[in-house]
C-alpha cells in the first residue's frame, strides 16, 4: 500500500509514509487507525508525515481536514518532511480550513525527529 502508518517513540508520534502513487481514501482508512490511538492515549500524540516519495497529493485531499491528527484534543504538532512547494501549499491550505496552526515543514526526515523529540521532551517537562 502506498501510504502506511506507524506507531513510534513510545506512543509518541504517529509516523505516516506516503509513496506516488497514493489515495486519500487509502489515508483516511489510516486516520480511522490514528483516531483510535488519539481516544486511548494519555499524552499528546504527534505525527511526521515523510512526502518524500510523493511529488502530489491525491484528488479529494480537502477531506484531510476532518481526521483526528488536526481535530482530536491530544493531537499534537504535525511535521511534514519532504515535500515540494505544491503539497505545502496545499498541506497549508487543509491546515487553515481545520482551524490548525501546529503544523512545520523540514526538507529531512532527521530534522523532522529532532524537532519532534526535542517537542516530546518539553512535553514531560510539562507533566
Amino acid at each position: 500500500m502506498p501510504a502506511r502508518m506507524e506507531l513510534e517513540e513510545n506512543g509518541r508520534v504517529i509516523h505516516y509514509i506516503a509513496t506516488d502513487p497514493w489515495t486519500i481514501d487509502e489515508m483516511m482508512k489510516l486516520t480511522q487507525q490514528a483516531t483510535k490511538i488519539y481516544d486511548e492515549a494519555t499524552v499528546r500524540v504527534h505525527t511526521l508525515i515523510d512526502m518524500s516519495r510523493a511529488r502530489s497529493l491525491p484528488q479529494g485531499i480537502m477531506r484531510a481536514r476532518t481526521n483526528a491528527d488536526f481535530n482530536h484534543p491530544k493531537a499534537g504538532q504535525m511535521v511534514i518532511v519532504g515535500a515540494n512547494m505544491l503539497v505545502r501549499t496545499i498541506s497549508n491550505v487543509v491546515a487553515k480550513l481545520a482551524s490548525f496552526d501546529r503544523i512545520v515543514f523540514f526538507e529531512t526526515e532527521a530534522q523532522g525527529w529532532e524537532y519532534l523529540r526535542a517537542t516530546i521532551e518539553k512535553d514531560e517537562v510539562k507533566q
